[in-house]
């Protein structure tokens, strides 16, 4: 009797070890895959895990443009069940430039506030901090909310979303 719970400890060390050993292959492959992942050269491994991991979890897909540049892509549902195709783009400049987000369909309507000349969603004041990390999913978060205050504003014709100095 006195055997069995050291057999019990025995096959539960065991069973850890196979833990740490999967949890360190799925890590190496994940970082692999990261690695081979062809995202700007600019973009170090650190950065580019940290982007990586800010759409985990996301129905984001990551895509090649024509231009040959990265961006991610997702349908967002928003409280009154419409669906939005977003895009967030990484500019040239890249991590010293936020990443930009635009809706690709349904069209936006011409007159709504906070948008650039080329569509893009107007997310931040214009000027930039490179020292504050800013991901794509930060942008994709709040892509989120300007959807929340446009549809708003699409029904009372008021922004209620906060207004930056610009």
């Amino acid at each position: 009797m006195s055997g069995a719970p050291c057999t019990q400890s025995v096959r539960l060390v065991h069973a850890a070890r196979r833990v740490i050993a999967s949890f360190t292959r799925s890590r190496k492959q994940q970082q692999q895959r990261l690695h081979d992942l062809d995202m700007p050269t600019h973009m170090s491994n650190r950065r580019r895990a940290l982007e990586w991991a800010s759409m985990q979890g996301t129905r984001s897909r990551l895509l090649l443009s024509r231009d040959g540049d990265l961006l991610w892509r997702e349908t967002l549902t928003s409280n009154n069940r419409n669906a939005y195709d977003i895009e967030i783009a990484y500019p040239p400049s890249f991590p010293f430039e936020r990443p930009r987000a635009r809706i690709l369909a349904p069209d936006v309507d011409d007159l709504a506030p906070h948008r650039y000349l080329g569509g893009g969603l107007c997310l931040f004041p214009t000027s930039f901090d490179p020292t504050l990390a800013c991901t794509a999913g930060v942008i994709r978060n709040r892509a989120a909310l300007w959807i929340y205050y446009y549809e708003d504003w699409q029904d009372t014709g008021v922004w209620d979303g906060p207004e930056l100095e610009h």
